[in-house]
Parts: C-alpha cells; sequence; structure tokens
C-alpha cells in the first residue's frame, strides 16, 4: 500500500510540474504576442528601446530641470569657415556657462551641413557622470520631439538616424492636432512651441534659421533666443543668414555677431 501511494503521488509530482511548466510557456508566449502586436498594430507609438535611443509618448516622460533648446539651419551651414568655427566655439562656451541638464531639439534628421551636426557636438561635450562629480545635473539628457503621425511607419529608421547624433536620446512623440498640415514654416514652428510649453524652458540656442525660426519668436514672446547668425548656401546656391529676413529686431531676440 505504502509503494502505490509513493507511486500515484511521484506521478501526480510529474503531472503538475509539467502543467505547470507549460502554462509558464504559454503566458510568456502571451506577453510576447501583446508586446508585438501594441508595436506593430497600434497606431500609438508605445514606450519602447531600440538600440540605445528611447522612444516614447511626450505623456509618458520625464520632466526636465533646466533645459536648452537648440534651433537652426536644417541644410547648407558649412563648419570649416573661420566665421563658423568661432561661432561653435561661442555656442560651446555660452552652454557650458549655462550648464543645461539637457539639450533639447525638434528631431531634425542627422545631415553634417545641419544644426543637427551641433547638437551631436553638444551632447559629446557633455562630461560623462565620473566626471561631473558635484554637478547640479549629474545626468544630462538629449531629447528630440516629433509629432507621433510621423513615427508611425518608420520608427526605426528614425532612431538609426537620430544615434548618428547621440546614442542616447530620447525621442518624445507629441500628439498632431486633428486637420494639421505639417508642411508650412509655420506648421513646423508649432513643434518647436509645443516642445517650449511642455518643457517649460526659457532660453534656446539658435545657429542660424529660416521663416521657421522667424515665426518662433512670434509665438514665443516669454523665450529668449540667443542667435548666432550663421550663413548658409541654401537649394539655389546663394549664401544667406536669418539676418537677411530678420526686418525687425524683436526684443526676445539677442544676436550674438560673427
Amino acid at each position: 500500500t505504502v509503494v502505490i501511494i509513493f507511486v500515484l503521488a511521484n506521478v501526480m509530482f510529474r503531472y503538475s510540474r509539467g502543467f505547470e511548466r507549460k502554462w509558464m510557456q504559454r503566458a510568456r508566449m502571451s506577453r510576447e504576442t501583446v508586446r508585438t502586436h501594441a508595436s506593430t498594430s497600434s497606431p500609438r507609438v508605445v514606450p519602447q528601446m531600440v538600440q540605445t535611443c528611447s522612444v516614447m509618448p511626450l505623456a509618458d516622460a520625464t520632466r526636465l530641470s533646466r533645459p536648452l533648446h537648440v534651433k537652426g539651419f536644417g541644410s547648407g551651414i558649412d563648419f570649416s569657415t573661420p566665421s563658423t568655427v568661432r561661432a561653435v566655439e561661442e555656442v560651446l562656451a555660452f552652454v557650458k556657462d549655462f550648464a543645461p541638464d539637457s539639450l533639447v531639439y525638434d528631431g531634425d534628421p542627422y545631415r553634417p551641413d545641419s544644426f543637427a551636426h551641433l547638437v551631436k557636438m553638444l551632447a559629446a561635450s557633455f562630461p560623462s557622470p565620473n566626471e561631473n562629480n558635484g554637478s547640479l545635473y549629474p545626468r544630462r539628457r538629449v531629447v528630440g520631439f516629433r509629432w507621433d503621425y510621423s513615427m508611425e511607419d518608420n520608427i526605426e529608421e528614425v532612431v538609426r538616424d537620430r544615434s548618428e547624433i547621440c546614442a542616447n536620446m530620447e525621442i518624445l512623440t507629441v500628439p498632431t492636432p486633428e486637420g494639421f498640415a505639417d508642411d508650412t514654416p509655420e506648421d513646423f514652428a508649432r513643434l518647436g512651441y509645443e516642445a517650449l510649453k511642455w518643457t517649460e524652458g526659457r532660453t534656446a540656442l539658435c545657429f542660424g534659421g529660416g521663416d521657421t525660426l522667424l515665426h518662433e519668436f512670434r509665438m514665443n514672446p516669454d523665450v529668449t533666443f540667443h542667435l548666432w547668425p550663421v550663413p548658409r548656401t541654401n537649394r539655389r546656391g546663394q549664401t544667406e543668414t536669418i539676418l537677411d529676413k530678420l526686418e525687425n529686431h524683436p526684443q526676445n531676440v539677442v544676436i550674438h555677431q560673427l
């Protein structure tokens, strides 16, 4: 009798362990299916990590303490000219004195002739945590803003490109307004406006800039824009600066002469 009871107990134990393993395997498969469905089928961009660059909705992001917004020409800047080299040196000194806890920009794609290249240089100048002992902001962040609609179909491409600027950049997706066209300089300026409103930042660094930046000057009267009017070569092969279009000197713009 004892032997029979022992054998039955052993069989029941093995059966229960097998059932438990199958249940756990199914649970893992179910969770994986949910994650896969959320990342591929949902129209809302969900928090995730691709490489080391994070993407998350604005509503889930951690607030910044002392942000510095960076803006400028999206193309055509020659970083090798003497005046632009001096401007970069002045900007680096300005950022060091300002001591931000984060760099914020409007999520432009990386180009070596864009202000995004300046963002890359500024991010590289941030001290590492080991070099930053005693600082008010031991963990400094680089944050890019994007409309959420622009991330739905090409999130991996965007992340790979932005990782060229900063490997641990945080890309925050902003809800797209209903009926938003996003095809004029005033539309483009709306993203910068939303970024400044969310961060409550009051200081922006401008490395050149065009019509979009002129709209941002008007849309954000409480923000001080520090402008380095570096030149660029436009698509027509002409040299231009933002001063060519800045008819009246806005009170919230500080021009740093080259």
